[in-house]
């Protein structure tokens, strides 16, 4: 599969495949590429990111993970296995949700039973609901619109002409309550992109969100990067 890359990509391709459970940062590729933790200047930082995407030609299973664009600019970003879901959940840690400086051990250590992002990989979950739909996805057997509908018959996907997805929510049998005064004040600690999103789909259902609804849509935004 890793025909035809140079030593880069190969050394890219074989820290997947012997860790096929993680995700690693430009630097942490780095670092694995030139067997040096120190091995993080622009040129080979420039090597690795041009190595990766050649790689993900050959290998459609690897993303990336950035919140500032770093990709693009040649900056920090993470890279993943879109078809594992403990992989997909370090780049979520690395990238915004685990704590700064944090070793992959303590970052295990919260994907682990007990732990406190561990109910994201399991049924149910956003973060498995996210690996599924991208295995689904790969292997064609259902569109990802189909596959969020029959993980949870509350969402479906719609992806505008733009870039990324838009979620709404089928309304459902009975009516939901209307906002209390906590969960009001909850809303203003919420980022300007969260709340348009809150506000955009109870526009469209013509009424409140439920508690639930609006915990599964604001961790469903999360989980791919749309908020």
């Amino acid at each position: 599969m890793s025909r035809g890359l140079g030593h880069v990509g190969r050394a890219i391709a074989a820290a997947f495949d012997a860790e096929p459970d993680n995700a690693f940062t430009t630097d942490e590729l780095c670092q694995r590429v030139y067997k040096s933790e120190w091995a993080t200047e622009r040129s080979k930082r420039v090597a690795v990111l041009r190595a990766v995407k050649s790689l993900a030609v050959h290998r459609p299973d690897l993303d990336v993970r950035s919140t500032r664009k770093a990709y693009e600019r040649g900056q920090e970003a993470v890279f993943y296995r879109r078809d594992r879901v403990l992989s997909y959940a370090m780049a979520q840690l690395k990238n915004y949700a685990g704590p700064r400086g944090a070793t992959d051990d303590e970052l295990r250590a919260l994907l682990a039973p007990g732990g406190r992002e561990h109910h994201l990989t399991q049924p149910g979950g956003s973060w498995l609901r996210h690996t599924e739909m991208a295995i689904a996805e790969r292997d064609e057997a259902k569109t990802p619109d189909e596959l969020t509908e029959a993980l949870d018959p509350r969402f479906r996907v719609i992806k505008p002409s733009g870039k990324g997805f838009m979620f709404s929510m089928y309304k459902p049998h009975e009516p939901s309550p209307p906002l209390t005064p906590e969960r009001e004040a909850a809303r203003r600690l919420l980022n300007d992109e969260e709340r348009r999103m809150l506000g955009a789909m109870e526009r469209e259902l013509g009424r409140p969100l439920t508690k639930q609804e609006e915990r599964l849509a604001l961790e469903q935004a999360r989980s791919l990067g749309m908020a």
